[in-house]
């Protein structure tokens, strides 16, 4: 099921299933039932770990202090870009152009939103 939800006054499409009781959850996790294959994982919560952490290393303007962007940049800066590539690195690894794809099949947009089409290698 999904269903909207107001973030900062902004409409996002939440999705949200129901799996069943703890027995049908036990039968998921041993393999036995034959509904498994139609269960849908998005991945969040290592994602959302690894950018809990960055809140106290704040490696974006350790970054950004050091290589400061360009006059005529636009979009995420170096420090910005360089977390996303250490996220991707951390949880599922792809190369630096398939970074945006990557991105944008996650639930990472619930925690830090980005125009995919400013992440280019």
């Amino acid at each position: 099921m999904t269903h909207p939800q107001r973030f900062d006054g902004k409409p996002k499409v939440i999705s949200q299933i129901y799996i069943g009781s703890p027995e049908r959850i036990a039968d998921f996790v041993r393999g036995t039932d034959p509904d498994i294959q139609q269960l849908k994982v998005e991945e969040f919560g290592a994602l959302w770990l690894a950018y809990q952490i960055d809140q106290d290393i704040d490696l974006c303007t350790i970054i950004d202090t050091i290589i400061p962007p360009a006059d005529r940049e636009k979009g995420p800066s170096i420090g910005e870009y360089f977390l996303y590539c250490v996220l991707n690195r951390m949880v599922h690894a792809v190369s630096k152009n398939r970074l945006a794809e990557w991105y944008q099949k996650t639930a990472i947009q619930h925690i830090r939103t980005v125009d995919l089409g400013e992440l280019t290698s």
